[in-house]
């Protein structure tokens, strides 16, 4: 190749250097969930590589790297490479504790869950409910939510523990969602699901409703999704605790206002896989019979429709048909009949019969 190829192939990368790495993606999962391509486009080439856990000689080269001084012994570097059966994370969460308490005899922790658990019972106690606090927002969480969950006595501490969270590296800064407000993101998704299952179910619940709460008093594109989710997750654990808590029917219609709202945006969208299961979990939350859980039949039949998944849809507005408001019964009986003749026009003779087209299902009018 000349100079006058190389010089044309040059521009010609750089030309088109944009257009090529954003062809060149990389997915990050668990083995269990190997073969999922989750929101990849159609048509796109899938490469999988699996990463083998570090060798022996690899996690001793790691904790070199991490603990330049030299500060372990060799039999304690042994057993943490035992331990952390090739976990590069195990490794550093190991190193961490060894810094924290290193004037004592170190116990090394059979699991990663449960040396992530030890650093946790570690911490002091204001600090450990500030984590456990952001850990009900998500992996990602806000200074503000952090101090409007936090018991009183707390709150005016939060942003002094949150450093610590950052010294102690549970925690790192990231960019803030909302204005005048800061961002943090746990170091690890394992850190975040470790200080969350450390709360009992009914100070999640409890938490959860209230981050509902503060998030409604805040401009968000996916509000009512999150808002939904955090009022769902509220009624789920107090229904797991106490079936008949009169609280429930509250937060199930608040939860199923919220996620049918998010549904409907998916479906003006037209993201039905997200409207179709955004519908569901807002029917699901309700009781059975509930009127409210047979208005949106309908909509969800649309959906289903849409997706291709009449049989389900049929059942849907079958059961819609029984509701009291005449309003519901008059878009079930529209909807039904939408249905019937998309079914007959594609040829569909019985329940294992392929799927009505998209677009023969429902008019947008009855939504």
């Amino acid at each position: 190749m000349g100079e006058h190829d190389l010089g044309a192939y040059d521009r010609y990368i750089e030309e088109n250097f944009d257009g090529m790495v954003r062809e060149l993606r990389a997915f990050c999962s668990r083995p269990t969930l190997a073969g999922q391509h989750i929101g990849v486009e159609e048509g796109v080439s899938i490469v999988q590589g699996l990463l083998e856990p570090l060798g022996a000689e690899e996690c001793s080269d790691l904790m070199s790297r991490l603990d330049p001084d030299a500060t372990l012994d060799a039999a304690l570097r042994e057993r943490i490479t035992a331990a952390s059966a090739g976990n590069p994370l195990y490794v550093e969460e190991m190193l961490a504790m060894v810094r924290e308490h290193g004037d004592g005899e170190i116990v090394v922790p059979a699991t990663i869950q449960a040396l992530l658990q030890a650093r946790i019972d570690a911490l002091d106690g204001d600090v450990r409910v500030v984590m456990e606090r952001g850990s009900v927002e998500g992996e990602v969480f806000h200074r503000g939510a952090v101090a409007a969950l936090s018991p009183a006595p707390v709150t005016g501490g939060v942003e002094a523990h949150l450093a610590t969270l950052v010294r102690k590296e549970l925690i790192r800064s990231a960019p803030s969602t909302f204005p005048s407000d800061e961002g943090f993101r746990f170091r690890h998704l394992l850190i975040r699901d470790t200080a969350y299952e450390s709360l009992p179910k009914a100070t999640r619940a409890e938490l959860h409703e209230r981050f509902a709460d503060w998030l409604s008093t805040h401009e968000l594109v996916e509000g009512d999704e999150i808002v939904g989710y955090h009022i769902e997750q509220a009624h789920r654990f107090r229904a797991e605790l106490n079936p008949g808590d009169e609280g429930l029917p509250s937060l199930a219609a608040r939860a199923s206002e919220r996620l049918a709202a998010a549904g409907s945006g998916a479906l003006d969208r037209a993201d039905f896989n997200a409207g179709v299961s955004l519908l569901r979990r807002a029917s699901a939350v309700l009781a059975p019979g509930d009127q409210r859980r047979l208005a949106l039949a309908p909509e969800l039949a649309s959906a289903l429709g849409e997706s291709g998944k009449v049989d389900e849809a049929l059942e849907l507005l079958e059961e819609a048909s029984a509701a009291e408001e005449e309003l519901t019964r008059a878009r079930d009986s529209l909807a039904a009949g939408s249905a019937t003749r998309a079914a007959k026009e594609c040829g569909r003779r019985s329940r294992n019969a392929p799927s009505v087209a998209p677009a023969l299902f429902l008019p947008s009018f009855i939504r």
